[in-house]
C-alpha cells in the first residue's frame, strides 16, 4: 500500500472571502484521503482529471469535478450549534466561487492554488456526531502550486559526464522541472562552434513569397580577416546559418564575394512573409531610455509575445527590440531596448517599428568540421555575381536547368528568370499560324546551363525538344524594383516593314497594379536604363510577332499582299540584366559584431542530460552566446534562449525527464547527468515543485 502520510494531515487555510480554519477554533476543515490525485493505487478518471491529467473518457462531467470536504466542528465559543451555522452562512450561495489555498502540513513551505465553488452542506449522516459537518465543493480549475520554487544552484561542468544532486522533498516523482544551461567557456576551436553573428532581417515589403537573401549587410563581410586570426576556415566549410534555430543552406558569393574575402557573402534561400509595421504616434523623439512605444492605429493580429521588432531609421540607426507586452486599451508596448547585438538609440517622431518574425544567426568557428553538403539546384542566382547584394542584383546567370537542352527541366534557383506564353491580345490567328518562338539559354541557337543570356528565336523545321513555345522571359518579385538595367541585342525583325515589323517589348507591372511598356526595340542594339515610379513587381521581355498577311510596302516598290514568315534565327538576346531595389521596401540586415558562442551538440552528437531512472533529454545544436541561458520547461513542453528565442524543435524526450522519489525515504536525493562531447564549460542547474501530490 503506498504511502500517504502528508496528506493524512492536509489542512486548509483560505483566502479573502473564506476562513475555513477560524484562529478561535470554531471548526477545522480536512480533505479526505484520495479526493485529489491522492498517492494511492486507486486512481478514478475523476481523481486523474482534477489532477491535470488526461482522464480515460471523453467528456466531462459534474461528478468528475465534485468532492467532500469535513468540517469538525468545536464546542468552544457560543457552542456547537452556533459553530455550525457559522459553518453552514459559508456556503450561501451569493458568495460565487472562492479561491482556496491548500498547505501541507508535513510540508508547509508547499502550498497550491484552486478555484472552487462552495456548493452546499450536505445532510447530516447516520452514525456520525453532530460535531462532524460534510460539505460539497465544485471543482473550477486544475491546481496550481503557489510554493517557493525548489531549486539546485547553478552548477559549473568542465568534464563529461558530470552531474548534478537534486533532491525530491516529497513522495513521488516530480514532472514539474525546468532545467537551465548556461555555458560559460567556449570550447576548443577542433571541438565545435565558437562564434555567432546575429542577422535578423528587417522586412519590409508588402508581399509575400520566395527570396533570396544576403546575410551580410551592404559591405560584405571580412571573413579574410576571421581566417588570418584562426577563428574560421578559409574554405568556409565552418561557415553555418540557423534561420528560427534550424539550419538551411547557405551559399558564398561569387569573385570578391567569395570565402576567405574582404567582402564575403553569405546568401540563403528563404520564405518570408509581408512586412508589418507600426509607425510611432505623436511628435517626441523616441529616446534610448524608453521603455514604452505607442502606435498610430489600433494592433490587430499581433504576433505572439514577445516578438522581435526593429526600428528602422536612416538617422538613429536600425535597433532591434524584444515587444514584450501590448496594451489593447492604450495601445502602448513595452518594449526592451538594443537586443541581439544592436545598440538603444534615439529615433525621430514617426519612426516605424517592424514586425521582425525571422530570427537568424550566422554561427562558425569550428576548425574541424566537414563542409556540409547543400544542393545547388536552390542556390540563389543572384549570387552568381559578386556584384549582388539586397540593395541590387546583377546578373552573370539568369536560369539553370538539369539538362541544358531542356528548359522543361528548370532547377527551382531563387532569381530564375521564367520562359513563359502570354499572348498579345492584338495577335491574329496567322500569328498563331507562325508562333514557333522558343527560349535559349545560350544566345540564338545555342543552349547553356546556367543560362547566360535570355535569347528568343523563331524556330521553323528544327525540332523543339525541350523547349516550351514561348513568347518572353518573365519574373515576378517580392521586393519592387526601382530601376531596370539590361543590352539587347535585336535579330533582323524589320521584315515586312514599318509598322508591321516584329519588336522586343520590355513589359512590367508596378507596385499599384499598373500594367506599363517600358520599352520598345526592334534591330538596333542598346544597353538601357529605366527608372520606374512606382517600382516593378513584374518585368517581362518578350517577342511581338508581325502579323504576316499584313501588306508588303517596303521590300519591291509596291504592294504586294504575299504572306511573309520569319526567318529561322530570327529574335533578341538579353545581357547585363541588373534590378535596383525600391529603397522603402528593400530587404535589409546589420550583422551584429562577432559574440563568443556555444553550439550544445550538434544532430549527430547531441549533448544529453540524463535522470536516474534512464530517461533522457537530447539536445541537438542549440547555439547561445556564452553567458546566455537555455531554459528547459519539461511540463510545458518548451524551451527557450534567455526567455525569448524558441528552440523546443531542437530538443527530444523533452517531457520525459523528472526529479526521481523515495516514497519510504523522503526527501530522495538523486542525480541529473549531463553529457556532451568536446564540453567547455557549462553551468546547469535545476528549478522544480516537489511532487508531494
Amino acid at each position: 500500500m503506498s504511502r500517504s502520510h502528508a496528506l493524512t494531515l492536509t489542512v486548509l487555510a483560505t483566502g479573502r472571502q473564506f476562513d475555513l480554519n477560524p484562529a478561535d477554533g470554531a471548526y477545522t476543515t480536512v480533505l479526505p484521503l484520495d479526493a485529489w490525485r491522492m498517492a494511492t493505487a486507486q486512481q478514478s478518471p475523476q481523481t486523474i482529471e482534477r489532477s491535470g491529467g488526461a482522464a480515460i473518457f471523453t467528456g466531462s462531467t459534474l461528478a468528475a469535478r465534485t468532492f467532500i470536504a469535513q468540517h469538525r466542528i468545536s464546542a468552544g465559543g457560543k457552542g456547537v450549534r452556533a459553530n455550525r451555522n457559522r459553518l453552514a452562512a459559508l456556503y450561501d450561495h451569493r458568495h460565487g466561487e472562492a479561491e482556496v489555498t491548500f498547505t501541507d502540513a508535513a510540508e508547509p513551505g508547499i502550498t497550491f492554488v484552486v478555484r472552487v465553488k462552495l456548493v452546499q452542506m450536505l445532510p447530516h449522516a447516520s452514525g456520525q456526531t453532530s460535531r462532524v459537518a460534510q460539505a460539497q465543493w465544485l471543482l473550477l480549475s486544475t491546481f496550481r502550486y503557489e510554493s517557493e520554487d525548489q531549486e539546485t544552484a547553478p552548477t559549473a561542468l568542465s568534464s563529461s559526464p558530470s552531474s548534478i544532486e537534486v533532491t525530491n522533498k516529497g513522495n513521488v516523482d516530480s514532472d514539474r522541472l525546468a532545467i537551465t544551461v548556461t555555458p560559460t567557456v567556449q570550447k576548443a576551436d577542433t571541438d565545435g562552434q565558437r562564434f555567432l553573428m546575429y542577422v535578423d532581417p528587417f522586412i519590409r515589403q508588402p508581399r509575400a513569397g520566395k527570396v533570396a537573401l544576403e546575410l551580410t549587410g551592404d559591405l560584405g563581410w571580412n571573413h579574410a580577416a576571421e581566417v588570418t586570426a584562426g577563428r574560421s576556415q578559409d574554405t568556409g566549410a565552418d561557415v553555418r546559418v540557423l534561420d528560427d534555430s534550424v539550419e538551411v543552406p547557405r551559399w558564398f558569393g561569387d569573385g570578391t564575394a567569395a570565402a576567405n574575402q574582404s567582402a564575403t557573402r553569405v546568401w540563403i534561400a528563404d520564405e518570408v512573409g509581408a512586412g508589418r509595421e507600426w509607425r510611432h504616434r505623436g511628435s517626441a523623439t523616441i529616446g534610448a531610455a524608453d521603455t514604452e512605444w505607442q502606435g498610430d492605429r489600433g494592433l490587430t493580429n499581433i504576433p505572439p509575445l514577445p516578438a522581435l521588432a526593429g526600428f528602422y531609421d536612416e538617422v538613429g540607426g536600425h535597433e532591434k527590440v524584444w515587444v514584450t507586452a501590448y496594451s489593447e486599451a492604450s495601445g502602448v508596448m513595452t518594449i526592451e531596448r538594443g537586443v541581439r547585438g544592436s545598440a538603444a538609440a534615439s529615433h525621430a517622431a514617426g519612426t516605424s517599428l517592424w514586425w521582425m518574425p525571422k530570427q537568424i544567426v550566422i554561427l562558425y568557428g569550428d576548425l574541424e568540421c566537414d563542409a556540409p553538403f547543400y544542393d545547388d539546384s536552390f542556390k540563389p542566382i543572384p549570387a552568381e555575381d559578386e556584384g549582388s547584394s539586397n540593395e541590387e542584383w546583377v546578373f552573370a546567370v539568369y536560369l539553370e536547368t538539369a539538362v541544358a537542352s531542356n528548359l522543361q527541366t528548370r532547377l527551382p534557383r531563387v532569381g530564375s528568370w521564367v520562359p513563359a506564353r502570354h499572348p498579345f491580345p492584338d495577335w491574329t490567328d496567322r500569328d498563331e499560324l507562325f508562333r514557333t518562338w522558343i527560349p535559349w539559354t545560350g544566345g540564338l541557337g545555342v543552349d547553356a546551363s546556367p543560362a547566360t543570356k535570355l535569347a528568343i528565336g523563331y524556330r521553323h523545321t528544327v525540332t523543339m525538344g525541350g523547349h516550351p513555345l514561348v513568347d518572353r522571359w518573365e519574373q515576378l518579385f517580392t521586393v519592387a524594383v526601382s530601376e531596370l538595367r539590361y543590352a539587347q541585342g535585336t535579330l533582323p525583325l524589320e521584315h515586312p516593314g514599318p509598322p508591321n515589323e516584329g519588336k522586343l517589348v520590355v513589359l512590367g507591372t508596378c507596385s499599384d497594379g499598373t500594367e506599363i511598356v517600358i520599352d520598345v526595340h526592334n534591330s538596333t542594339t542598346t544597353s538601357e536604363t529605366h527608372a520606374s515610379t512606382p517600382s516593378l513587381v513584374y518585368i517581362a521581355f518578350a517577342i511581338k510577332p508581325w502579323d504576316p498577311n499584313d501588306l508588303d510596302d517596303n521590300t519591291s516598290g509596291a504592294e504586294s499582299s504575299v504572306p511573309q514568315e520569319p526567318d529561322d534565327d530570327d529574335g533578341f538576346e538579353i545581357v547585363n540584366v541588373e534590378l535596383e531595389f525600391d529603397a522603402d521596401e528593400r530587404l535589409f540586415v546589420e550583422p551584429s559584431a562577432r559574440i563568443a558562442a556555444y553550439q550544445l551538440g550538434t544532430a549527430e552528437h547531441p549533448a544529453t542530460i540524463e535522470d536516474e531512472q534512464g530517461n533522457v533529454l537530447s539536445i541537438n545544436g542549440v547555439a547561445l552566446a556564452i553567458g546566455a541561458t537555455l531554459e528547459i520547461d519539461v511540463i510545458a513542453g518548451t524551451a527557450l534562449v534567455d526567455g525569448r528565442v524558441g528552440v523546443a524543435h531542437r530538443i527530444t524526450g523533452l517531457r520525459d525527464i523528472t526529479v526521481p522519489a523515495d516514497p519510504e525515504d523522503v526527501p530522495h536525493t538523486s542525480e541529473l547527468t549531463f553529457t556532451e562531447a568536446g564540453i567547455g564549460e557549462v553551468e546547469i542547474g535545476a528549478v522544480w515543485r516537489s511532487a508531494w501530490l
